[in-house]
């Protein structure tokens, strides 16, 4: 068998296509956050579920929920994060559930993701 110049080209055609093709089929997953970006992104969700007047366990979200400066993520897996925002004069705090590209899953109270 002899190898042509003609092969070489197809063969590196071949190569081209299945790798730009294989690059291309995971463009539209997004990227994955970094820690503070899903930080960043929970606390732009809670600013709006505030001015929108959302409900989370039963109790509307008031204007002390956006000064809260103890957040951070407090449990992760392959999934999601869970980023908890803790107020200090209140024995309280709020769970903000996102997947692995930032989506917003739900938020509760409890922080067990079977509650949302």
């Amino acid at each position: 068998m002899s190898f042509s110049k003609k092969n070489a080209i197809l063969l590196i055609l071949l190569f081209t296509f299945l790798l730009t093709n294989s690059a291309f089929a995971h463009a539209d997953h997004g990227t994955v956050l970094t820690d503070e970006q899903v930080v960043m992104k929970a606390t732009g969700d809670v600013g709006r579920m505030v001015k929108e007047g959302k409900k989370v366990d039963g109790k509307v979200l008031d204007k002390s929920w956006l000064e809260v400066t103890d957040k951070k993520i407090s449990d992760r897996n392959l999934r999601y994060f869970v980023v908890s925002f803790k107020r200090p004069n209140k024995k309280e705090v709020l769970y903000v559930f996102l997947d692995v590209y930032g989506l917003y899953l739900g938020a509760n109270l409890s922080g067990s993701i079977e509650d949302i």
